[in-house]
């Protein structure tokens, strides 16, 4: 029994789950803008620190025609998706067969299909006039030209 104790206790988080999620979101940003995390920390000039290297770090530039978006959990009319998009974490998917060919504004309803996750971004801004994204991700150049499928989840637009 002490084994197992004592390898369960080395199974127990050494931060509450609200810095583990901080640190988590940490890491991701600055593999986005090319930085590797050095530290543990996440305190506030830590995150100061990323604001500005994600503000600083160059964009892909992609055109909003060559992606199906989804939009889980909320319904998005198609003039608002790139006020939606803005800022938003996106996952980078490939739609499986693809399925959802020529549905550009689809809902989760209308996805069935499982797609493969290729990454995931944060889409900085967006230019409405040329209807144009600008992603931050430490997704390839590659893989992010084989994503077919913006995903996101929208829990409260307000």
């Amino acid at each position: 029994m002490g084994n197992a104790d004592s390898a369960a206790s080395s199974w127990a988080p050494r931060q509450p789950p609200s810095e583990q999620r901080a640190l988590q979101w940490l890491a991701f940003a600055r593999q986005c803008t090319g930085h590797h995390l050095n530290s543990c920390s996440w305190d506030l000039p830590a995150f100061a620190t990323v604001a500005d290297d994600l503000a600083c770090s160059p964009p892909y530039r992609v055109s909003l025609s060559h992606f199906n978006v989804i939009f889980h959990e909320a319904s998005i009319a198609a003039p608002q998706v790139l006020q939606a998009l803005n800022g938003s974490l996106v996952a980078l998917t490939k739609a499986a067969g693809d399925v959802l060919a020529g549905n550009k504004r689809a809902d989760a309803a209308a996805t069935t299909a499982v797609s493969e996750c290729l990454g995931i971004g944060i889409v900085r801004s967006v230019d409405p006039v040329k209807q144009l994204l600008y992603i931050l991700t430490p997704t390839p150049l590659k893989l992010l030209q084989q994503a077919t499928t913006l995903e996101v989840i929208v829990k409260h637009i307000v």
